[in-house]
């Protein structure tokens, strides 16, 4: 699912698939800002970034793909087509949401972007520590543009131990 309709604003990243197990219906418990489900996964990767993108954030670009945790298949085919819309919007980066925890940002450690796209980041955001991280969706858009891949409050991923911190959310 793409939109891109904001000329000079970021592009928004997430992925729509989660790792999944036979107790994704079991109930969630919310306890202690955490949430978490019963005795299985919850599905925060990427749940949480794609509920950040559709409820906390209006007017912006976003591109939602599919089979992430398959090997980003969907982004994959988006890369190959979406360089047109990138430069006729003049969309200076691209944000995805979907990094573990709810302190970091992947961003020129990880040769997403150069340091001045970091150090503006981490001058909004200054309790954001620059790390290191996993193969994700935002790999095949960096030939485009600048990336970042910003910690969405998730711990634990496809895990029966999975959790997310609200505050940190």
């Amino acid at each position: 699912i793409i939109s891109i309709n904001h000329p000079n604003q970021p592009i928004f990243v997430s992925h729509m698939d989660t790792v999944q197990d036979k107790d994704m219906k079991k109930p969630l418990i919310i306890k202690k800002k955490l949430i978490r489900r019963q005795n299985g996964i919850l599905g925060a990767d990427d749940r949480a970034g794609i509920n950040m993108i559709l409820n906390h954030c209006k007017n912006i670009n976003f591109i939602f793909t599919r089979d992430e945790e398959i090997g980003c298949v969907g982004v994959r085919k988006i890369a190959d087509n979406i360089e047109e819309y990138v430069e006729k919007f003049n969309n200076p980066c691209f944000v995805e949401l979907d990094r573990k925890h709810g302190d970091s940002l992947l961003a020129d450690n990880h040769g997403y972007c150069k340091e001045d796209l970091t150090n503006d980041i981490l001058e909004i955001a200054p309790f954001l520590k620059n790390d290191f991280g996993a193969y994700t969706d935002i790999d095949h858009l960096i030939h485009i543009r600048p990336a970042i891949n910003l910690s969405v409050g998730y711990y634990n991923a496809h895990s029966n131990e999975e959790y997310l911190n609200i505050k940190e959310y």
